[in-house]
C-alpha cells in the first residue's frame, strides 16, 4: 500500500527540512477459529511530514520551498482527504471493495484506518498465491492461501525497496509493521518475532530483505479445542456437578420432610382414634 502513496512521497522530493518526519503503516490480520478474518490497515503521517507535503504542494517549483509552513489540524485533514480519498487517489477505490475507511488521529499521527471483515478465508485459497500488500483494491480477486488438508500456507507479496530508498534519501523515518494473529500455533514462518504461544507473529518490513510474508498453520481440531479450553470445560463441569448435587439434596430433604409429615399425621390420627 505504501507503493500506492508514491505521488505523496514525490511531493516532498527536494525539501531539505525533513529530518525527523515520520511515515507509519501497520497491517493487522486476525484469522479466527471459524475461518473468518479481520483485516486492518493503518496509514498515518506526522505533523512535520504533512506540513512538508502541503508546503511543497502550494509551491510552483521545488526552488520556491524555502521553509516548511505550519498548518492547522483542519487544514491538514482537508489536504489528506483531497490527496488520498478522491478520484484515483490511493484509498478512493477501497470502499467499493468493501473496506471501511475511518479518519485516524492521535498525539503524533494523522491518517486513516482501513478495515475489512472477511467471512471465510476459503474464498482466498487457490493452487497458487498472488496477493500483494501494494494492491488491496484487488483483494477480492486474489488468492492469499494454499492448503493441504487442514494445513494452510499463507504468502503475501511485499515490495518496498522504492519507498525505502526515497525515505532514506529524504530523511523520512519509515515504519512498516505487519502483525498476524492465528487461531493455532504457527508451524513455520519467516516472521521477525513470534509470541511465546506461537499465535502472534510480527514482521518488521523496513530493511527486512524479504519479498513475501510467509507462514504455515492449521486450524484447531476438536480435540485441540477441548485441550486448549480444558480449564473452562472443567469449571463448567464442576458447576454442573454442584447444581446436580444441590438438586439431589433438595429432593432428598423434601422427601424426608414429606415422610415425616405423613408419619406425624398418622400418629395424630391414631391418638384421636384411641380417644
Amino acid at each position: 500500500m505504501l507503493k500506492r502513496s508514491k505521488k505523496i512521497l514525490l511531493l516532498i522530493l527536494g525539501v531539505l527540512l525533513l529530518s525527523g518526519c515520520k511515515l507509519k503503516s501497520e497491517v493487522n490480520m486476525n484469522i479466527n477459529e471459524d475461518k473468518s478474518m479481520n483485516l486492518k490497515y493503518i496509514a498515518v503521517y506526522d505533523d512535520e511530514l504533512i506540513n512538508a507535503m502541503m508546503s511543497m504542494n502550494e509551491s510552483s517549483s521545488l526552488e520556491e520551498v524555502n521553509e516548511v509552513k505550519e498548518y492547522t489540524d483542519e487544514e491538514q485533514r482537508k489536504f489528506l482527504n483531497e490527496n488520498f480519498l478522491k478520484g484515483d487517489e490511493p484509498f478512493a477505490s477501497l470502499e467499493e471493495g468493501g473496506f471501511v475507511i475511518e479518519e485516524y488521529q492521535d498525539d503524533i499521527y494523522m491518517g486513516y484506518s482501513i478495515t475489512k471483515n472477511i467471512e471465510n478465508i476459503e474464498n482466498f485459497v487457490g493452487e497458487t498465491t498472488d496477493f500483494s500488500l501494494a494492491n488491496y483494491e484487488d483483494l477480492n480477486s486474489r488468492k492469499m492461501f494454499t492448503k493441504n488438508g487442514n494445513v494452510y500456507k499463507g504468502k503475501i507479496l511485499f515490495e518496498n525497496a522504492e519507498n525505502e530508498e526515497a525515505a532514506e534519501t529524504y530523511g523520512i523515518d519509515l515504519e512498516y509493521i505487519f502483525t498476524l494473529t492465528l487461531p493455532n500455533k504457527v508451524i513455520t514462518s519467516n516472521a521477525t518475532t513470534v509470541s511465546e504461544d506461537g499465535k502472534t507473529l510480527t514482521w518488521n518490513l523496513v530493511n527486512s530483505n524479504i519479498d513475501a510474508i510467509e507462514f504455515e498453520f492449521e486450524f484447531p481440531s476438536f480435540l485441540t479445542i477441548i485441550k486448549n479450553n480444558m480449564f473452562i470445560i472443567a469449571g463448567i463441569a464442576i458447576v454442573i456437578i454442584l447444581i446436580i448435587v444441590v438438586l439431589i439434596t433438595l429432593i432428598i430433604n423434601k422427601s424426608k420432610k414429606n415422610n415425616k409429615d405423613v408419619k406425624n399425621g398418622n400418629s395424630v390420627m391414631n391418638e384421636q382414634d384411641s380417644v
